[in-house]
C-alpha cells in the first residue's frame, strides 16, 4: 500500500519493482493506494483512474516524477485532469472513469483496507492478508524486502503442510 505524495514510496519504488519480477513466478504482486486522511483520496483516484483507462503501466511512474521530480501537486480532481490531459488521455475518458460507480468502489475498497491494516503511515505491504511490513519496522528498505521473502516462505511452507 502506498501514496503516491509519499517521497519514502518514491524510494521504494525501484527496489519493489525489481523484488516483484524476481520473485513473479512465486507470488500475485498488486499495489492499492492506501488513504489515511481525506487528502489522499485525489491521488488515489489517479491511480485507479489511470488503471480503469489502461494507463496504469505508463502513468504509473510519470505520477511520482510529476510529484517527486517536478513539484506538482494534485489538490483537486482539476489538477489531476490536467496531468492525465497533458498525459495524452482524453478530457471525457477521464471524466467518464472519474465519476464511475467502479471508482466510487474501489476507493471504498482502498479506504477499508486502510484501516482493516491499521495504517498510519506508508509504505506497508501485506503479505497474504495476514502479514504487515515497512521499511519503517525493518529500519531499511533492503531489510523489509528479506522480511517479505521469509513471510512468503513461511506461508508457502505453511500452505504446503496444510496439503
Amino acid at each position: 500500500m502506498f501514496f503516491y505524495g509519499c517521497r519514502h514510496c518514491y524510494a521504494l519504488e525501484a527496489d519493489i519493482n525489481a523484488w516483484a519480477d524476481e520473485h513473479a513466478d512465486l507470488i500475485s504482486f498488486r499495489r492499492l493506494p492506501a488513504i489515511v486522511a481525506p487528502s489522499w483520496i485525489t491521488l488515489a483516484k489517479g491511480f485507479f483512474i489511470a488503471e480503469q483507462l489502461g494507463e496504469l503501466d505508463r502513468l504509473h511512474p510519470a505520477l511520482y516524477e510529476a510529484i517527486h521530480k517536478q513539484g506538482e501537486q494534485f489538490n483537486n480532481d482539476y489538477m489531476l485532469m490536467k496531468f492525465f490531459i497533458d498525459h495524452g488521455v482524453k478530457r471525457q475518458a477521464f471524466i467518464e472513469a472519474n465519476n464511475s460507480k467502479a471508482l466510487a468502489e474501489k476507493l471504498d475498497h482502498a479506504r477499508i483496507m486502510t484501516v482493516k491494516y491499521g495504517l498510519r503511515g506508508v509504505p506497508a505491504i501485506i503479505v497474504n492478508g495476514k502479514f504487515k511490513t515497512a521499511p519503517f519496522y525493518t529500519h531499511s528498505r533492503q531489510e523489509m524486502l528479506l522480511v517479505l521473502n521469509q513471510l512468503i516462505e513461511q506461508e508457502r511452507s505453511s500452505a504446503f503442510n496444510h496439503r
